[in-house]
């Protein structure tokens, strides 16, 4: 993974990515996107989302996470590789509902299978590094789901929003 260290730190001017305390901008009208916490924030469109620059890979993670909170879906990791140096060059995450079953674990079977949970959503975020500017930037954004998605109160049920804060785990 990156180091937070290995690269020079951005002056202000140019701000196109997500700075630490969890606010991005895009570089066409300068829109603060704020409180991706889950709030709910369907109203963001692409074009601001497709102009966003991130400085960390890790910092990726909770902006998609926040996102899908949002907009009632839970998420998975999927895609990462790596260059020589040990720097991210690609990472994508997907729905949690992405995908299916492979059909060798639903017949012949001693036992019942579980039940089916995925249901070949589509929806994905994948992101690459930028080798001019060494910021991370949004290669696919797909916001089209094939299932039902979670009410506000079921949505914190999904893996992914499920967390335990470090005071309650003390």
């Amino acid at each position: 993974m990156a180091e937070r260290g290995s690269q020079s730190k951005p002056d202000n001017k140019d701000g196109l990515f997500l700075t630490p305390n969890n606010m991005c901008s895009t570089g066409v009208n300068s829109v603060q996107i704020l409180s991706w916490d889950g709030s709910g924030n369907q109203d963001v469109d692409w074009n601001h989302i497709k102009n966003m620059k991130f400085y960390y890979v890790e910092d990726t993670r909770p902006f998609y996470l926040g996102y899908a909170r949002g907009n009632r879906f839970g998420i998975r990791a999927t895609n990462l590789d790596y260059d020589r140096e040990g720097r991210v060059l690609r990472r994508k995450w997907v729905c949690d509902k992405q995908g299916s079953r492979r059909e060798k674990y639903l017949t012949n079977r001693k036992r019942k299978p579980r039940l089916q949970t995925r249901q070949n959503c589509k929806a994905c975020f994948s992101i690459g590094i930028d080798n001019d500017t060494l910021k991370y930037i949004i290669r696919v954004f797909i916001d089209d789901h094939s299932h039902k998605l979670a009410t506000f109160r079921e949505v914190s049920s999904h893996r992914s929003h499920r967390n335990v804060d470090e005071g309650d785990y003390a």
